[in-house]
C-alpha cells in the first residue's frame, strides 16, 4: 500500500501559496484552511508555524518549525477547563474571554511577530477548533492573513507517528564507546541522515547528558522523528546510529526501534587510542573550555557513581580515585578513560553484539565508510 507521501503529486510552496490567496478573495464565506498533510509538506519546505495551545500542551509535545504562542496561558486554560466542567460551555467561553481580552492586543502582536516573513502564515491549536480559530479571526483583523491547520496538533502528530511506524530501508552505523560514530554520522550531510541524539539532546551513553541543555519531552522526541522521516524522499535508505532503547529519558518508539535493530551494520573500527582521545575531548577538554574544574569533575564524579550498580562497588571506586587524580593533575585524564573502556564500556559492547548479532555489511575506518556508501 502507497503511503500518502508516495500518492502525493510533487509538492511547491509557490502553488499552495496561490491557492490560499484565492481563498482569501473569498474570506466572507470563511477564513483559509489548510490540510495537515499539506502543512508538514510546508513545514518540510522551511514553513514555520504558530502554535496557540498552552505552554504545558507546548511542553509536552512541540512540532518541529512551531513557535509558541498562547491563546490561553496554562492557568488560563485551567480555569476555563473547571468552569467548563462544573458549570458549563457558554459560561467557560465567557470566562476565557474576560481573561484573555485585557491580554489581546499584545498577543496578537506577538502572534504577527512570530508569522512575520512566513510563505504561509499557519496557525494551528490542538484539534484545529475554537483556540486556532480565534487567533486566525483575531490576526485576519490585525491584517495578518493566517492560514488554520485544519484537524490541528492532533492530525499533524498522528501522520508523523504513522511515518515512524511504516518499515524502512537503512544502514546503521555501528562501533565501540568512542569510535566516533555521531561524528561521522553528521559529517556525511546528507537528507538520508537520522540523528537521534541530535533530536533527544544526548549523547546516548551514561554520560550523554553532561553539559547539555534539558532533554526534550517525549512528544517532542517522536515529533522530531516523524518528521525527518516524512521529509526523506520515498525509498531512500536511512544512515543512523546504533543506539539502544533508551537515548537518555527519550524512548525511540517500539515500531521505529524494531525496524532500525533488523536494519544491516557497517561497524566503525577505530584504535583503541583515538577512542580515548575522542572521548577525552567531548567529556573533559571542552567542558573545561566552558565551565570551571570543580563543577566538571563533580559531573563526571555523578556519572560514574551512577554506574556502580553495572561496574560493581570495587570498579566505581577505584575509576572515581582515578578521575579524582586526574583533576588534582597526579594522572592524566587518558587514564581513567581507558580504565571505563576496558572494564565497562567495551565488554558491555561486545555482549550486546553477542546477544543480538546483525548482519555486518563490512567493517572499516570512517573513510571505508564513505567509500563504501558512495558505491551504493
Amino acid at each position: 500500500m502507497m503511503s500518502p507521501k508516495a500518492s502525493a503529486m510533487p509538492f511547491e510552496v509557490n502553488a499552495v501559496c496561490k491557492r490560499l490567496q484565492l481563498e482569501a478573495v473569498n474570506m466572507g464565506k470563511a477564513l483559509p484552511t489548510l490540510g495537515a498533510m499539506e502543512a508538514l509538506r510546508l513545514l518540510k519546505a522551511g514553513n514555520a508555524f504558530l502554535d496557540v495551545r498552552s505552554e504545558g500542551e507546548f511542553a509536552a509535545g512541540a512540532i518541529p518549525g512551531s513557535s509558541n504562542g498562547p491563546i490561553l496561558t496554562n492557568d488560563e486554560r485551567h480555569l476555563v477547563g473547571t468552569t467548563y466542567k462544573q458549570i458549563g460551555s457558554a459560561e467557560a467561553v465567557a470566562l476565557g474571554h474576560k481573561l484573555v481580552d485585557p491580554h489581546r492586543p499584545a498577543r496578537v502582536a506577538g502572534w504577527a511577530a512570530k508569522l512575520a516573513g512566513q510563505a504561509v502564515p499557519l496557525v494551528a491549536c490542538w484539534r484545529g477548533g475554537m483556540r486556532s480559530g480565534l487567533a486566525q479571526s483575531w490576526l485576519a483583523e490585525a491584517g495578518v492573513p493566517a492560514v488554520k491547520i485544519s484537524g490541528g496538533y492532533k492530525a499533524l502528530r498522528a501522520i508523523l507517528l504513522e511515518e515512524i511506524a511504516r518499515p524502512r530501508a537503512g544502514l546503521v552505523i555501528a562501533g565501540n564507546t568512542g569510535s566516533g560514530k555521531t561524528k561521522l554520522l553528521r559529517s556525511l550531510k546528507s537528507a538520508s541522515v537520522v540523528d537521534l541524539e541530535d533530536m533527544a539532546g544526548h549523547r546516548g551513553s551514561s554520560f550523554g547528558g553532561l553539559f547539555l541543555p534539558e532533554q526534550p519531552s517525549q512528544g517532542t522526541f517522536e515529533n522530531r522523528l516523524g518528521l525527518a522521516l516524512f521529509s526523506t524522499e520515498e525509498g531512500q535508505r536511512l544512515l543512523l546510529e546504533d543506539e539502544s532503547r533508551l537515548v537518555g529519558r527519550c524512548v525511540i518508539p517500539d515500531p521505529f526501534y524494531k525496524s532500525l535493530s533488523a536494519l544491516p551494520r557497517f561497524e566503525l573500527e577505530t584504535p583503541f587510542f583515538e577512542r580515548v582521545q575522542n572521548i577525552y575531548e567531548e567529556y573533559v577538554e571542552g567542558p573545561l573550555r566552558s565551565f570551571p574544574p570543580e563543577l566538571v569533575h563533580e559531573k563526571l564524579d555523578g556519572s560514574i557513581e551512577a554506574l556502580r550498580n553495572r561496574l560493581g562497588g570495587a570498579d566505581t571506586n577505584e575509576l572515581r580515585a582515578m578521575l579524582k587524580d586526574s583533576f588534582q593533575k597526579k594522572a592524566p585524564h587518558e587514564a581513567w578513560i581507558e580504565f571505563l573502556l576496558r572494564r565497562y564500556y567495551d565488554p558491555l559492547y561486545a555482549y550486546a553484539m553477542a546477544r543480538h548479532p546483525h548482519k555486518i555489511l563490512a567493517r572499516g575506518s570512517a573513510s571505508e565508510l564513505k567509500s563504501f556508501l558512495a558505491r551504493g
